[in-house]
């Protein structure tokens, strides 16, 4: 509706309504004939612009019958002009009665003419259609307890709802605040390539096309289950939108925390579904509808009172609780488009043809491998990057980066250091056998998708398939940076997992936060790393304890976890006996990284001194490598060394780097032999 005909519209429906009231008391401006003129001149006016407009006058909110919508604009008018109070007032006989009742809707509304008596208390009660609809509700008057005189007070939406804009009531407005409820109305640009799954959306269009709210015996709930990013909520909008209906978004986890009884809340939800014919759509619902969660039954309830229909986004549809089985009208699987030509699809629409056609193979697989949801984030990312700094392919790549790195800092929640190495197998130094099986790692994640998907086995072997690795040495011997090299050789980020985040002494925190590093990790972009793992992958214990109960139960967690996990994790320890047997099956590869010998000792100097590094001397490098110690040692040993080199203004030599060797190896708990200076 225009704004020119939107204030004629109001202007007309509030002068039908202040001639009513005049009615009651012809006396103050005129003859009763009169003014039944001009009320039959104004009610004519409203008829004529609706018969021009059409559906841009529409404000029944699903009132049928026209004393119905003229009882609900009695309701709203002071709502709208303040005026009007003073004119109740008058109405009322009473200056302090200065608001709408049952009985002032009774002596405006019945007439001859009119309405029934009957028909007009039916709608007027506290449990008459007005309240029912959600249209209304009554303030309780302790001057006057006949029900009949309590106040109608019409809702904050419906008010707006009345002048053609669309707000939302008041307990949504104070969950907006803190939350950011998105309020999408008419969706009508969002295309039909954003519902990835025909037989999906299409599903969901039949359902959400046939829900008529006002004609609807009691609520309804959809239930879309997938992984986070599948387009669970994209589907929903895309549904909603072709049917011309509006969404309201909320994340259930707000509704639990918030100062406003969650109960509450999912009332005004509802309500608001059914006034407006709004669709409803919780985020992450799970946490809502889980057996030993309280508000399922509570919103079963709600829908029992109220005919709404709510869409539910949750990761798995079988972990429901029993109050909600019954209430459930539709159940959709989602999941990600697994075909590569499907992606590349996607990934075109998601992106742009010209955008995607520009990038390195490397990015494009990556890109992917993303999910739906990712993609868009990325796509944004690069957006408000190349407004900053447009240019070549090189700022493309580099953009790339910088989305891929906060798109997954976002997902991981700060649980995870991200990084994307550049080294390469011939940044290690190891023993022949140990780097023969990190060439079978890197050889591994290669093949994955045609050993998978090209030859079949994934029809056959569904769990498991994730390739585990355990590095198990000494401190400084190489672990990390092997899982950095593998990283770096095969173009894939690196989550370090930050353990000082994932525990938790809260019980069943720690949990949550395994279970959001491998849910948010994307298996075919990136590399789990658990440094240190036996502080999280220890031994199971007897439960003496409720301590010992809940350290068990993260174990458990963590044992499903690592055998869903169809990416690459890494785990390096130095406490190999301390690692529960249970991971022994789940791991592919246990590489053994063992302290190096004189000749990896040597190779290990060379390699971490460059050629150009100024030197008063040719260096001894068969004499470094008698001292026995780790690469890690080794890389301390040299900077040690150059630090007091460059403070006694010296270059580096010989005897620097011994006395710092020897001085490494002794803190680190070995045995030295000192006299290596004097056989020299």
């Amino acid at each position: 509706m225009t704004s020119a005909v939107q204030a004629r519209y109001i202007t007309y429906r509030l002068d039908a309504t202040r001639l009513r009231l005049i009615l009651e008391h012809p006396e103050l401006v005129g003859s009763r004939t009169d003014i039944g003129e001009q009320l039959e001149q104004a009610q004519a006016d409203i008829v004529e612009l609706r018969a021009e407009y059409g559906p841009q006058t529409d404000d029944s909110l699903g009132l049928t019958d026209p004393f119905e919508q003229e009882a609900l604009w009695l309701v709203a008018a002071p709502y709208l002009d303040e005026r009007f109070r003073d004119l109740i007032a008058r109405a009322n006989d009473n200056l302090l009665h200065h608001y709408v009742d049952g009985a002032l809707c009774q002596r405006v509304l019945i007439g001859p003419q009119r309405a029934s008596y009957h028909a007009v208390t039916a709608l007027v009660r506290p449990d008459g259609l007005l309240h029912r609809r959600g249209l209304v509700r009554f303030a309780r008057t302790e001057v006057h307890p006949n029900p009949l005189h309590y106040e109608i007070v019409p809702h904050a939406d419906v008010v707006g709802a009345l002048c053609g804009d669309r707000v939302l009531s008041t307990p949504l407005t104070v969950l907006s605040a803190h939350t950011g409820v998105a309020l999408h109305h008419r969706l009508d640009r969002l295309s039909r390539s954003q519902a990835r799954l025909p037989n999906v959306a299409a599903a969901l269009e039949a359902v959400i096309g046939a829900w008529e709210p006002q004609r609807e015996l009691e609520g309804s709930c959809v239930l879309l289950s997938g992984r986070p990013g599948c387009g669970r909520a994209t589907h929903a909008h895309a549904a909603a939108a072709r049917s011309g209906r509006a969404i309201i978004e909320v994340h259930s986890a707000a509704l639990s925390p918030h100062d406003r009884p969650a109960s509450e809340l999912l009332d005004a939800l509802c309500r608001e579904s059914v006034v407006h014919g709004d669709v409803v759509v919780l985020r992450d619902a799970g946490s809502l509808l889980a057996p030993d969660q309280p508000w399922a039954p509570r919103l079963r309830a709600l829908l029992a009172r109220w005919p709404a229909l709510v869409v539910c986004c949750v990761e798995d549809g079988d972990r429901l609780h029993s109050a909600m089985v019954g209430g459930v009208r539709l159940r959709l699987q989602l999941d990600w488009p697994n075909a590569p030509q499907a992606r590349a699809v996607l990934l075109e629409e998601t992106l742009g043809q010209s955008r995607v056609a520009a990038l390195r193979d490397i990015d494009r697989h990556r890109l992917s491998a993303l999910s739906p949801h990712q993609m868009e984030h990325v796509g944004h990312l690069l957006d408000a990057f190349e407004q900053r700094a447009p240019g070549t392919d090189k700022d493309l790549e580099r953009g790339l980066e910088t989305a891929f790195h906060s798109q997954l800092l976002a997902d991981t929640g700060g649980l995870a250091a991200v990084s994307q190495p550049k080294l390469k197998l011939d940044e290690l130094v190891l023993p022949a056998e140990t780097l023969d099986q990190v060439e079978h790692v890197i050889a591994a994640v290669r093949n994955r998708a045609q050993v998978l998907h090209g030859w079949g086995l994934s029809q056959r072997i569904r769990r498991g398939i994730g390739i585990c690795c355990l590095f198990d040495g000494d401190p400084g011997t190489g672990k990390t940076l092997s899982a950095e090299v593998i990283a770096g050789e095969l173009g894939l980020q690196l989550l370090r997992i930050d353990l000082s985040n994932i525990v938790d002494k809260y019980v069943g925190e720690t949990e949550k936060h395994l279970t959001r590093i491998f849910e948010k990790a994307q298996p075919e972009t990136s590399i789990l790393l658990f440094d240190e793992a036996d502080a999280l992958f220890s031994k199971r214990t007897e439960v003496k304890s409720s301590n010992d109960h809940y350290a068990n139960m993260s174990i458990n967690v963590l044992l499903q976890l690592i055998e869903a996990y169809e990416g690459v994790s890494v785990l390096t320890t130095n406490l190999k006996q301390s690692l529960d047997p249970a991971f022994e099956r789940r791991i592919m590869f246990k590489i053994e990284f063992p302290m190096p010998e004189a000749e990896e000792r040597e190779r290990l100097w060379r390699h971490l001194l460059p050629e150009g590094i100024p030197t008063e001397e040719e260096l001894d490098f068969e004499a470094l490598g008698e001292v026995e110690m780790s690469g890690g040692s080794i890389k301390n040993a040299i900077l040690r060394a150059a630090y007091g080199c460059a403070h006694d203004g010296r270059t580096l030599h010989t005897d620097a780097l011994l006395e710092a060797a020897w001085r490494e190896a002794a803190a680190s708990g070995r045995l030295v032999r000192q006299d290596v200076e004097f056989d020299r």
